[in-house]
């Protein structure tokens, strides 16, 4: 069976309120909006969004509060399970929608995982999903699951959408947020080996030029972590990145976890049990407030039927300005073109501008395209190219020096694996 659910609750400047939702009707369960012009004492008519004949799931919708909507949807295909995604937009706040348009590849499968859907502050919209491909299997009634990734697309022009870029391959669990500038901040859950255990960490992104580039993952939960949802994540004013997430590294029990990054997304934290229940804790979302306090919320068990609990959690203290380059790894294949993103931490809210410089004297076959790169941002891109043959396997350092406005001069290493 499939379930009705809400897309979301949009709040617009002229009073107006536009609601999305799926519920069952002739022909399959169908996606609508509907819009009050009385701040919600009454509504209009629904207003069909999806196609007729398709069985509607996984809705959501953004807004920029005052004319433009944003709805997306997945129409489920019991027969090839494959569950493409569809968006449509108003531009009269929510009154008429778009034809629904096909924005992802038709043949990928959206079962495990809501996609999120966000809007800069420029209108450009953003989604992100998690997504696989099936075929039928030899043994009647399995399949075989391949192409497991995560995904963004966007639309730039505010309508038509861009080919899908790959973000993460083989990971799942995906979040996202947006800071005010439209730059970009990922979070998903990537399987790893720690020692002799399997481990569920939590990996964290950042893209400054509206996706063309990522940063290097970094791990935000423990390296031993069993991280079970996607993260909740929240920026407060100052800049400080927070996610949590339902973590089974606590004891017999899953617990919500917690951890803040002050340096804007590169680096975070040691992660706390923010809930400590003595039943089990699930499913958490953050509240931030403007002093910078972070609020928890989060289902809990533990008075024996599941209520709602929170935890508030004091703004870190700020640090000093600063910056630094970070060390990283990277692994790569022969042949790869693409880009190398190197990470600048910048705590206590450090804006100025960086100019970063790459290691020269590389190994034959490896070419950094730019000597510098200046940004005052987290990111800073180079092209990075492995040809396919006179590159030896094996792993070498790039070191990268960066130097402020100041003069103060810091330096990381990239270690850069050719397999």
């Amino acid at each position: 069976m499939i379930f009705p659910a809400i897309g979301g609750l949009e709040v617009f400047e002229d009073g107006g309120i536009v609601v999305t939702y799926t519920a069952a009707a002739v022909g399959g369960q169908r996606l609508y909006a509907s819009r009050s012009e009385d701040s919600g004492k009454s509504f209009g008519q629904p207003v069909q969004i999806s196609v007729t004949g398709q069985a509607a799931i996984f809705p959501e919708s953004v807004s920029d509060g005052r004319s433009t909507v944003f709805v997306m949807y997945a129409p489920l295909s019991i027969d090839t399970l494959n569950t493409p995604l569809f968006a449509a937009k108003s531009s009269d706040g929510g009154r008429t929608f778009s034809p629904a348009a096909m924005i992802s590849p038709p043949d990928i499968a959206i079962l495990e995982f809501s996609p999120v859907l966000a809007m800069s502050s420029d209108g450009e919209p953003y989604v992100l999903y998690h997504s696989f491909n099936t075929q039928p299997d030899s043994k009647p009634g399995f399949i075989i699951i391949t192409g497991v990734s995560i995904s963004l697309v966007t639309a730039p022009d505010g309508t038509n959408f861009t080919p899908p870029a790959l973000v993460a391959a083989g990971v799942y669990a995906p979040s996202m947020v947006l800071d005010k500038s439209g730059n970009i901040y990922i979070s998903f859950v990537a399987i790893a080996e720690s020692g002799s255990q399997i481990a569920q960490q939590v990996m964290v992104t950042r893209s400054f030029d509206k996706g063309a580039s990522f940063s290097i993952p970094v791990r935000a939960s423990d390296e031993t972590g069993l991280a079970i949802t996607a993260s909740a994540m929240q920026r407060d004013p100052r800049g400080n990145l927070s996610l949590s997430w339902m973590e089974g590294e606590f004891g017999s029990s899953f617990q919500a976890a917690l951890t803040t990054s002050i340096d804007g997304g590169v680096t975070f934290g040691p992660v706390a049990n923010i809930s400590s229940s003595p039943g089990q804790a699930a499913f958490p979302f953050l509240a931030g407030l403007p002093d910078g306090t972070i609020a928890t919320l989060y289902h809990d068990d533990s008075p024996q039927n599941r209520d709602l609990f929170s935890a508030v959690v004091h703004a870190p203290v700020a640090a000093p300005p600063d910056f630094a380059v970070i060390d990283q790894a990277l692994t790569v294949r022969r042949g790869a073109t693409g880009k190398l993103v190197v990470s600048i931490s910048r705590p206590g809210g450090f804006a100025g501008t960086v100019t970063v410089t790459a290691p020269t004297g590389l190994p034959r076959g490896i070419t950094i395209s730019q000597p510098q790169v200046t940004t005052s941002t987290t990111n800073a891109p180079f092209d990075l190219s492995v040809q396919k043959r006179h590159v030896n396997r094996g792993t070498v350092d790039l070191t990268f020096t960066a130097k402020d406005e100041s003069g103060r001069q810091k330096s990381g290493t990239i270690t850069l694996t050719v397999e």
